[in-house]
């Protein structure tokens, strides 16, 4: 049987969190992909010696890169019935992040950015004719973004160790038929930028009532993070540690500074809330006085107190403010703001549990709903 693709409607994706690496586990969570480029690359080493003419002799098969992008819509994950299959794409927003708690109290899944990324999944995608599995997925980073009129979205960067192409019934890979028809599960209530709300304020402004003159009205909003772990990185085998082809990746590491941003823009130079500020002018102010700031970005549906997703942003500067012209719109201003460490910076911006957040960011997924139609996660996503 052929191994290549079909159709494109086709397409379904399911993920699983790994608990070692280069060992591939069954999918328990459908991602609402819209698009993915993953695939493999191998580094052809070439015939060096000259034979008397001008062809190469021979091609010998060196590294296999596998990488490439998956992006996925933001959903309030829902499960089935017996709360084992779920479908959203927070699972992959945790790994790439590195830690999850879970705040029972709140029915919250607190997302952390992790010092140590060692958490891997693996992916699978039936593509109708073909299952292609991506064993031991990295996530290199990732960017939330959303506009007005839009659904929120996220775009992963991803490293992974290996991908197995098979039959969907009968292939060598992990995940088969049995696994895809096991995802079957209500799709989630979608995040719109359209229920999402603002607060951008000065670093210490207490939270409570004060805040909402800090509403700030955004037509789109990207936070994007770059957590600085390597390419694919290739060494002889080493059958004590476990790696034993020379041709695959190690496990990737992280080689840097991660790097967490914000962009924003507001559809006019001038206040549009009613409150007191006068956005144009106050952020052109915080930008040239480097004045430490804090963001909370909330996305709830009207009245629905059961799902609830938040970007708590403890400390950040502005770095550029442009308001450039362009036709006959009015003037729109853009905004980039770099995120630094929050710790023992800012005690006013707390997580779900009451703790302050001591890194650039942290994310809350509150999506249970205990009803009897429609169920959704009630305890950590791993």
């Amino acid at each position: 049987m052929a191994l290549g693709t079909a159709t494109g409607y086709s397409g379904i994706m399911g993920a699983a969190k790994e608990t070692a690496f280069r060992t591939p586990v069954n999918i328990n969570t459908r991602i609402p992909i819209t698009a993915e480029g993953l695939s493999d690359a191998i580094k052809l080493i070439e015939q060096e010696t000259l034979m008397g003419y001008p062809g190469r002799d021979t091609l010998d098969a060196g590294p296999i890169s596998v990488t490439g992008s998956v992006d996925t819509e933001v959903r309030f994950a829902t499960a089935n019935s017996g709360r084992t299959i779920f479908f959203g794409n927070d699972l992959l927003v945790a790994l790439a992040m590195g830690a999850c708690a879970w705040h029972a109290g709140s029915s919250t899944n607190i997302l952390k950015l992790s010092d140590d990324l060692d958490k891997s999944a693996t992916l699978a995608l039936h593509k109708k004719i073909a299952i292609w599995e991506f064993v031991s997925c990295f996530f290199k980073g990732f960017k939330f973004s959303g506009k007005a009129g839009e659904i929120w979205k996220t775009s992963f960067d991803t490293v992974a160790y290996k991908l197995m192409r098979g039959d969907p019934s009968s292939g060598s890979q992990q995940n088969k038929q049995a696994q895809f028809n096991a995802l079957s599960v209500t799709a989630g209530k979608r995040g719109l930028f359209g229920d999402s709300t603002f607060i951008l304020a000065p670093v210490n402004t207490a939270w409570g009532g004060g805040e909402s003159n800090f509403r700030i009205g955004l037509n789109e909003f990207s936070l994007n993070y770059e957590s600085g772990l390597t390419d694919p990185e290739f060494s002889t085998p080493d059958a004590a540690g476990g790696h034993t082809d020379a041709n695959l990746t190690i496990q990737p590491v992280r080689g840097g500074f991660r790097k967490c941003e914000l962009e924003f823009s507001l559809p006019r130079y001038q206040d549009l809330s009613g409150g007191a500020l006068q956005w144009g002018s106050q952020l052109l102010a915080w930008k040239d006085t480097q004045a430490p700031l804090q963001l909370l970005g909330t996305i709830q549906p009207s009245g629905d107190s059961t799902r609830i997703i938040k970007a708590m942003c403890p400390y950040l500067v502005i770095t550029a403010v442009d308001a450039a012209i362009s036709g006959p719109a009015p003037a729109s201003m853009k905004v980039k703001a770099t995120l630094l460490r929050g710790a023992g910076r800012n005690t006013v911006v707390t997580d779900a549990a009451g703790s302050s957040i001591a890194e650039e960011f942290q994310l809350e997924f509150k999506n249970s709903n205990n009803a009897a139609s429609e169920y959704g996660r009630n305890a950590a996503i791993f």
